[in-house]
């Protein structure tokens, strides 16, 4: 192998190593992405997304529930990170957070179940 070629190759291997770094560093230390989830929606003061419940196996809501509601709400990870379990409260976007969006259902596109509010 010629001296440029090992130069490339060193050159190449350094950036890769880099790009490896600084990716491991923003996912896993930083938090730095985007989660987004269901968080329950009152369908009394917003439209919501609806899922209709088998009744057979149960899956998709809780006991006794025909349907559910939700929205789908989508923020940060370090923000999300910071709230307790099932603390639905803490994970809707609060007033002053940048970087989080809340979905609720619109009844014009056709794949959309939609609660009638």
């Amino acid at each position: 192998m010629d001296k440029k070629t090992k130069i490339f190759y060193v050159v190449a291997s350094v950036a890769i190593l880099f790009i490896i770094v600084i990716v491991f560093f923003k996912i896993f230390i930083l938090h730095d992405y985007l989660i987004s989830y269901q968080a329950p929606c009152d369908p009394k003061v917003e439209s919501c997304f609806i899922v209709e419940c088998d009744q057979e196996t149960g899956e998709g809501c809780d006991l006794g529930e025909a349907e559910k509601y939700y929205k789908l709400i989508e923020k940060k990870a370090f923000n999300a990170i910071k709230c307790a379990e099932d603390d639905f409260n803490c994970l809707l976007c609060q007033k002053d957070e940048i970087d989080c969006q809340t979905t609720i259902c619109d009844s014009s596109t056709e794949e959309n179940i939609c609660s009638n509010f």
